[in-house]
């Protein structure tokens, strides 16, 4: 893997109190990523139907990106779920950036 590409993770967690210095980091982490599909959701309503389509295999990229804003605002069903996925589908390339 060459250095700064993103490879094959469950979970890259981005967190600090400068919130340009988080976003700099979630924009580099994305477009470092060539061939993958990007999905933007905020936790704050966040369904799980929404977080199921998010992270199914998709069809027209090698790879999908989950980027969650607002983490500490999901629902307790969200986070079972998200549990639940990391687990179950860990044989799938997918990306989640959670800020």
């Amino acid at each position: 893997m060459v250095e700064g590409e993103v490879g094959l993770v469950s979970l890259i967690l981005i967190t600090g109190a400068e919130s340009v210095l988080v976003d700099r980091e979630i924009t580099r982490l994305v477009n470092s990523a060539t061939n993958s599909e990007v999905t933007r959701l905020d936790g704050s309503d966040m369904e799980v139907g929404a977080f199921a389509d998010a992270t199914a295999p998709s069809l027209f990229s090698e790879a999908r990106i989950l980027v969650v804003r607002d983490l500490q605002d999901l629902i307790q069903d969200c986070y079972l779920f998200m549990a639940a996925v990391g687990t179950i589908q860990s044989n799938y390339q997918k990306n989640l950036c959670v800020k």
